[in-house]
């Protein structure tokens, strides 16, 4: 057999394989799986089964509960008996005199322990 000739045959060959592999992959994709057929759509499946014992889930519950922490937070807030306006500012000024004294006492501390240190080395 010449070269030609084999070069021909083989060509029809790798055809054939080919159209084989498409046929065997259309008849995969038309065959129904089972329990499943091709004359109908697949009925729906059935409703699950609500457990009563179970606590409901999602958005809806999770907004429930932050309107109830939303109003349970205004009631509180109305409860509280808020200082005057003079009160305020004599608490504020107390608060900075004594953030102020402590701040120098501290720093003071700081600079003899550190004088004492440097007389020491």
């Amino acid at each position: 057999m010449s070269s030609a000739q084999r070069r021909s045959a083989a060509k029809p060959r790798r055809a054939a394989v080919k159209t084989e592999e498409v046929v065997q992959a259309a008849a995969e994709v038309e065959t129904p799986r089972p329990g499943q057929s091709m004359s109908r759509p697949p009925k729906p499946a059935p409703p699950k089964e609500v457990d009563p014992t179970k606590p409901p889930r999602g958005i809806s519950v999770r907004m429930k509960r932050i309107r109830v922490l939303m109003r349970d937070t205004w009631s509180e807030i109305k409860k509280i008996s808020w200082p005057d306006g003079e009160t305020v500012r004599r608490l504020t000024a107390l608060v900075i005199a004594m953030a102020t004294v402590l701040g120098l006492l501290l720093g003071g501390i700081d600079y003899l322990l550190l004088k004492i240190f440097d007389a020491l080395t």
